[in-house]
């Protein structure tokens, strides 16, 4: 697939966004709240937010396209292309406004297992420092944080 978003490796201060949660639900807890079409859009987003799926295909090659709502009602296009997965280990996916002009960046999901529970760190590459400039401007470091703690609480009520 040429013409794509870098998927992150290594972290880059200078493009990159990056949040780690550790969770109290194990591994495949955590793994299935990623892959099960059920389950993925209760939590997915910003505190606040909810989401309206389209069409959902969580595999390799697959896609997912939805309206992400938030508080006041209003509508954001999106679209993740699932790119690669490694069953609990990894999801790497390019994230879209489905058509709508937005930026495009890719994206890095890792799991692993921890004494605990499991940890999840949520990697997003930009096009350029100016690129994550403007997308923390719209509060992006703050919504992939709070993201997580959706996950954690959903986690933690399943």
């Amino acid at each position: 697939m040429t013409g794509l978003p870098e998927i992150p490796d290594a972290f880059d201060a200078s493009r990159d966004l990056l949040a780690t949660r550790d969770l109290a639900a194990p591994l495949p807890r955590l793994w299935a709240a990623w892959t099960d079409p059920a389950q993925l859009p209760l939590w997915w987003g910003p505190k606040g937010f909810h989401c309206e799926t389209k069409e959902i295909d969580l595999r390799h090659g697959g896609q997912w396209r939805f309206t992400m709502v938030g508080p006041d009602g209003t509508r954001y296009e999106n679209r993740v292309r699932y790119l690669a997965m490694i069953p609990q280990a990894q999801i790497d996916y390019v994230i879209d406004d489905d058509g709508a002009g937005m930026v495009c960046f890719g994206a890095r999901a890792r799991f692993s297992a921890t004494g605990t529970g499991s940890r999840v760190e949520m990697h997003s590459r930009f096009d350029s420092p100016a690129t994550l400039l403007d997308m923390e401007r719209f509060r992006a470091r703050e919504g992939l944080a709070s993201t997580l703690a959706c996950l954690a609480t959903f986690l933690d009520g399943a």
